[in-house]
């Protein structure tokens, strides 16, 4: 790996850049050298010194150091450079930065211990005290190394970042054999010291390059600082991001649980890439300084000419080492050790991966100091839940190769990503630019033409009191998270430890929900899967582990049958609202970047001003068109109700009929295997009460307020005949979405809403109860005993996927072998009729049931998607896919808000309402279950426009839609 090819390219983009930054580019490239030969040495030394098992422990260790001290930076390597810009911009002295770090220390506290037991550091007293030593020498090392770069000084930003970071660690392990250092805590604490004497010359190099005034004003916390707000936020997130972003295939490797022999020959692939990106990272640390200078003087033609650069430059100084090194990947690997091996395919996407960030450009730097920080990390942690998603669906195919296939399509989705929306914001940004010359304002970074007057700003933001409460949500958030991480680790021993736990569940739930209502505004936050995630993590992780530590023989059967204690109540709540937190996290983020991207009419509503609206700001939805006419309603109802009575009326009797609800009603509901088609009749009749409600919500008429009492009847008979209460309470949670999208919601309208929603909620635990007690009671005692129960029990009882999901964790995978994707693989079988494919498998819960209650068991246990995904792969890859499957849903929300019209809100309605059941019950049967509901109100909407007879339903013929 001769550094002469790029040392030849890097003189040849001369012409590109000016003459000193070229030369200070120069010398970062020739310390990234120095730093690439530093990491070979040290992962030959350290498998010399410790063997290739203690090895890949003392890297994970050094993994969880460095992204610590990225969580301690908080965002300071672009913060410092748009700082320093802003500030030489309006001639001032810069902002201190010392609240910034003192919130990076914060994260990094609540972070150390689930990154460390994500990656499997050694979780010893000493080995924790040096990694936290090493963390906060090393955010120190490259804040110094951050203000020499935002200063242009790339070259000294090289020698302190590369050289002076790495050497002291790398001589410890090369001394550590004459020195008798052969343990993984001895090595561990002698280069805790080392870290130490590095943080000292990287200050004393920044003081003396730069003068020790500007590095204290940047750290003084008496002087005027930098305000930790979103966009501040948004840094520390991208920046702590992209160090994950990097060390992604060391990631996936833990947790696919790679051996700890595998993880040392992973761990030297992911640092052997990096040597193939030291010509582009020169180029990119000549040009930050630029960027963030475009940025505050608003040159959008110059930000978009060093972007041009940048890619070109990359390109030349990146392409031919990388030709090299796709070649050579085995013997380079070969080198360190023969082990390595079998990475040399990993090896090999790794180097394309790099090339493709040269590819790019410094897209990702203009994001940073453009104050699009939410933008990046959004694209960031996409890309890494794409790539850990796909690493995990390959892993059975592919062995651990799927690792190096998994980082490439991180590498590539983050990158496109990125490159389309800065040339679309760029774009915008320029022609704001030159509209605003002939006025008098300036147009910021972001597009908008502004005045620019800081005391505008000043009194935008509003006294400190109304800050502090602004913050609130955040730092509720953050002790609550931290407070279930610790749950995680180590779980509460009593009753009352698991009461706590479940308070702050609760402080979560709300607190996400504010800063929801933040972002999207407060209805539209409500009204959206993103309210009914956090309204059953509410339920099923809070409220159901309360009632059981208040009276565990309430437990489910399962459950009570193999035992448990208060401490797997606190984890397995902890566990799940964790999971559950990254999902709705991934969920905001996905929809708020298509809002953003699309304009606040592409989000439909909750945008710009509307974000901090209240539920008396009317919903941004277009008209649904002309009005429908009385008749082709009545007719289009009338035939829907009939068509669909019959259908289920048909599975009800085929099931027992009259004799089965009043003897055994659980029969009519565990019976319903192959009659699928008879469902869809219920799926109907629900269909038509939402288009039911939806005209009368359009025309408040007592014809239409008839038409839905009469469908709610009919509906809710259908309910009791087939003993189904999931579509019904779906359906209405849809129908009160529907009322509630529209028009003011005042506090006279507000409280109808929320007493039908507490009925449908006790109506439908109150129909559960009656249920289950008629297996062995008459239904009229039945009825008499259910009105006598404990309130609390009887409300949190059905929320028994909690339970289950404690029965899960502790059979799998001791008693039960993991899935392995299984269920997954499955869940497009749900859509087979039965009656063509007989073989179709029952819903995942079942296979839990008759683990645990024998072969006879008739019903399912469900235990939420986290389960499910637990089941199939753990608990970290069902986090993972659990972000994924959120930024999923997010984007297809944000899609789903841009369009109008009668059918997109009936789907709307239906996707919110039927989120329950999709995030609690199996996979596959769920999305059977919101198809019908999609497609029966599809087809009842179309006939009410198309004015199809009751005559003749069957006949829909080609019209011009209404």
């Amino acid at each position: 790996m001769s550094a002469r090819p790029q040392a030849t390219a890097l003189a040849s983009i001369g012409l590109l850049l000016p003459r000193t930054a070229t030369r200070r580019g120069g010398v970062y490239f020739l310390t990234r050298a120095a730093n690439g030969a530093l990491a070979l040495a040290h992962v030959w030394a350290v498998g010399h010194a410790l063997g290739s098992e203690q090895a890949g422990h003392f890297f994970m260790l050094w993994t969880s150091a460095w992204l610590l001290s990225v969580a301690v930076r908080f965002g300071s390597d672009g913060v410092v450079a748009r700082a320093l810009a802003e500030a030489d911009a309006a001639r001032r002295p810069p902002a201190s930065l010392g609240g910034v770090l003192i919130v990076g220390l914060a994260v990094a506290a609540l972070l150390f211990w689930p990154l460390t037991s994500l990656v499997g550091a050694p979780d010893s007293p000493a080995a924790l005290a040096a990694l936290a030593v090493l963390a906060v020498a090393w955010a120190g090392t490259g804040f110094f190394a951050s203000v020499l770069k935002a200063r242009a000084r790339a070259d000294l930003a090289g020698w302190v970042q590369n050289v002076v970071w790495s050497l002291p660690p790398t001589l410890v392990a090369l001394l550590a054999s004459p020195l008798a250092i052969d343990s993984l805590l001895g090595l561990a604490a002698a280069t805790a010291a080392a870290a130490l004497l590095a943080l000292l010359a990287a200050a004393a190099i920044t003081a003396r390059s730069l003068g020790a005034n500007l590095a204290l004003l940047l750290v003084d916390p008496r002087r005027e600082r930098v305000a930790v707000r979103r966009d501040e936020i948004g840094a520390a997130v991208l920046t702590t991001l992209a160090e994950v972003y990097v060390w992604l295939p060391v990631l996936i490797g833990a947790v696919v649980g790679v051996s700890g022999a595998a993880a040392a020959g992973l761990f030297a692939a992911t640092r052997i890439a990096g040597v193939f990106s030291w010509g582009y990272q020169a180029v990119v640390a000549t040009l930050v300084p630029s960027l963030a200078a475009s940025v505050a003087r608003c040159d959008p033609r110059r930000a978009r000419r060093l972007i041009a650069q940048g890619a070109l430059g990359g390109l030349i100084v990146t392409l031919p080492i990388c030709l090299v090194g796709a070649v050579a990947a085995g013997p380079i690997l070969a080198v360190f050790s023969s082990d390595y091996a079998p990475w040399r395919t990993t090896l090999m996407l790794l180097i394309a991966a790099r090339l493709l960030d040269a590819a790019a450009g410094p897209q990702g730097e203009l994001i940073l100091v453009g104050r699009k920080t939410w933008v990046g990390a959004t694209a960031l942690a996409s890309s890494c839940a794409i790539g850990t998603a796909t690493a995990l669906l390959t892993h059975s195919l592919l062995g651990e190769q799927a690792i190096g296939l998994g980082a490439f399509a991180a590498f590539a989705f983050a990158n496109v990503s990125q490159m389309l929306y800065v040339r679309r914001w760029v774009g915008n940004w320029r022609l704001a630019v030159e509209s605003s010359r002939s006025g008098s304002g300036v147009a910021s970074a972001t597009g908008d033409p502004t005045t620019g007057d800081p005391a505008m700003e000043a009194r935008a933001t509003g006294a400190a009191a109304h800050r502090a409460l602004r913050r609130a949500p955040e730092l509720a958030a953050a002790l609550a998270l931290g407070f279930l991480t610790a749950s995680v680790a180590r779980p509460p021993r009593d009753a009352g430890g698991v009461l706590l736990c479940a308070a702050m569940v609760l402080l979560l739930v709300g607190s996400s929900l504010l800063l929801a209502a933040r972002c999207f505004g407060l209805r539209d936050a409500l009204l959206s899967p993103l309210g009914v995630a956090a309204l059953m993590v509410a339920l099923v992780f809070a409220l159901r582990p309360a009632a059981l530590a208040l009276a565990p023989s309430d437990a489910a059967y399962p459950l009570l049958w193999l035992g448990f204690d208060f401490a797997e109540l606190g984890r397995t709540a902890a566990l799940g609202t964790l999971a559950f937190f990254g999902f709705g996290v991934a969920f905001a983020g996905s929809w708020l970047a298509l809002r953003e991207r699309g304009g606040a009419a592409g989000g439909g509503g909750g945008g710009g001003e509307g974000a901090r609206g209240a539920l008396s700001r009317p919903a941004n939805d277009a008209a649904t068109g002309p009005p429908l006419s009385e008749r082709r309603l009545v007719g289009a109802l009338g035939g829907a109700l009939a068509v669909g009575t019959a259908l289920w009326a048909i599975l009800f009797f085929r099931n027992g009929g009259f004799a089965a609800l009043l003897d055994d009603p659980s029969r009519l509901h565990l019976n319903q295997f192959g009659g699928g088609h008879y469902v869809f009749g219920f799926a109907l009749c629900l269909g038509a009460t939402l288009v039911a409600v939806q005209a009368w919500r359009e025309r408040p008429t007592p014809r239409r307020l008839l038409l839905v009492g009469t469908a709610s009847a009919v509906a809710l008979a259908a309910s009791v005949a087939l003993q189904t209460r999931g579509q019904l309470l779906a359906t209405g949670v849809a129908a009160l979405a529907l009322v509630a999208s529209r028009g003011t919601i005042t506090r006279s309208r507000a409280l109808p809403l929320a007493l039908a929603g507490v009925l449908l909620l006790a109506g439908f635990a109150w129909m559960r109860s009656v249920r289950e007690l008629a297996q062995t009671l008459p239904l009229r005692e039945a009825v008499a005993q259910s009105l006598h129960g404990n309130p609390l029990l009887d409300a949190t009882r059905d929320f028994v996927e909690f339970d289950h999901l404690v029965v899960l964790e502790q059979l799998v995978p001791s008693e039960l072998r993991r899935l392995g994707g299984r269920s997954l693989a499955q869940a497009p079988l749900a859509f087979l009729p039965r009656r063509l494919y007989p073989e179709k498998p029952l819903p995942i819960d079942f296979e839990l049931a008759r683990a645990t209650m024998g072969t006879s068991a008739r019903a399912g246990t469900p235990f939420t998607l986290a389960g499910e995904l637990y089941w199939n792969f753990g608990w970290p890859a069902a986090c993972t896919l659990l972000v994924a499957v959120g930024a999923l849903g997010g984007a297809g929300w944000g899609l789903l808000r841009r369009r109008h019209g009668r059918r997109p809100e009936l789907v709307r309605a239906i996707a919110f309402g039927y989120s329950y059941l999709l995030l609690t019950r199996p996979l596959g049967a769920m999305l059977l279950t919101t198809g019908l509901a999609v497609a029966a109100a599809w087809i009842v909407v179309t006939a009410a426009e198309r004015g199809v007879r009751p005559k003749t339903l069957w006949r829909m013929r080609s019209s011009p839609r209404a």
